[in-house]
Parts: structure tokens; C-alpha cells; sequence
């Protein structure tokens, strides 16, 4: 099917949620993934203690969940942020899809009614 959804495992759930996953049985944009791994293993190192890692230390975070590493596309990483902090990357990021559309309308107005 196009939704692959799973039964709760925990009784504890709100009232009425049916499923507490639900995932799309479509691949991730490629534009997506290209830069994506990279940033999250650079911010991971950070959380880790290292305010300015290297290649070498997002390759290791990388490697510690056996992901592949496209040095070319590390570098081209590494180049994008080179000089810029990256807190502040994040918070033009966060202002360039606030701007973004993202949601379908409401609801209609329910049909008959009054007498």
C-alpha cells in the first residue's frame, strides 16, 4: 500500500490516535539527502563536545553507523559553511521556510443543518 502503518506497542497513547507511526513507502527527495548527513553529523560532533570539527570528526560520526561518505560532497559541505557560524546558518534556514507554504486549507463547513 502506499501507507505502511504500525499498531502502537505502549497502551499509553492519546484518546482516538489509532497509529503512532506512519511512514511513506516513497524515497526521500535525492536534494534532500545531499547535504543533509553531512550537517547532522557536523551539529552531532558539536553536541558532542567539539565546537569546530574537522572532516575527519563527521567521517567518524558518519562511520559510526556504517553511512557512506562521499568525500566530494563532504568537502562541498565543509566549503558552504567555511567562515560562517553555523547557529546562525540555522536561524536564516528556520526564517527561509517560515516563508514557505506548507499546509492545505481547512476543512468545509459541514453541509445542511438549520431548519
Amino acid at each position: 500500500g502506499v501507507l505502511d502503518t504500525q499498531a502502537p506497542t505502549s497502551t499509553a497513547r492519546p484518546p482516538g490516535l489509532k497509529h503512532t507511526r506512519v511512514q511513506l513507502a516513497c524515497p526521500t527527495p535525492r536534494y534532500l539527502n545531499v547535504n543533509m548527513k553531512y550537517a547532522a553529523a557536523y551539529l552531532l560532533a558539536q553536541l558532542g563536545g567539539n565546537a569546530s570539527p574537522a572532516e575527519a570528526d563527521v567521517k567518524a560520526v558518519l562511520a559510526s553507523v556504517s553511512a557512506e561518505v562521499d568525500d566530494a560532497k563532504l568537502s562541498a559541505f565543509f566549503a558552504a559553511i567555511d567562515g560562517k557560524d553555523v547557529a546562525e546558518l540555522i536561524k536564516e534556514g528556520t526564517a527561509k521556510l517560515a516563508t514557505m507554504g506548507g499546509g492545505g486549507g481547512g476543512g468545509g463547513g459541514g453541509g445542511g443543518g438549520g431548519g
